[in-house]
């Protein structure tokens, strides 16, 4: 999601395959970049930018 410029990603899943995973919503982990507000603030405008290039 940042393209490689601050370290910070995702993980996508359908609420059955997490369900099974964790017994329920979601997935209990964290990582050190985890809501890390740069990196958050990168990948958000990251994502602007790839929106905007779809247009």
């Amino acid at each position: 999601m940042t393209s490689g410029y601050v370290p910070h990603g995702a993980v996508l899943t359908t609420e059955q395959v997490a369900a099974e995973v964790t017994g329920g919503p979601g997935f209990p982990i964290g990582y050190t970049y985890i809501g890390h507000p740069t990196a958050c603030a990168v990948a958000m405008a990251n994502l602007d930018i790839m929106k905007s290039a779809r247009r």
